[in-house]
């Protein structure tokens, strides 16, 4: 794992996190138009993390084999 892939868990950790005082906020209307923006933003900037994550492991290839597990059946 590399330090960008951390800094994706972390960011999408904390989004989570804040999702629901977000919900919350929107839901009783308690949230104000600069929170909404900097939470969007926040989104956004999450998004763009992931997609260039993706088109710079686009196409690897991981070795190995599958092995199938008798001893569950």
């Amino acid at each position: 794992m590399t330090d960008e892939d951390e800094d994706v868990l972390l960011a999408l950790s904390r989004i989570n996190i804040d999702s629901g005082t977000f919900a919350l906020g929107v839901l009783n209307n308690s949230i104000s138009r600069e929170e909404q923006i900097a939470f969007g933003y926040r989104l956004v900037d999450l998004a763009d993390a992931i997609r260039q994550r993706a088109l710079r492991t686009a196409g690897l290839v991981i070795d190995g084999c599958v092995r199938e597990d008798t001893s569950a059946l």
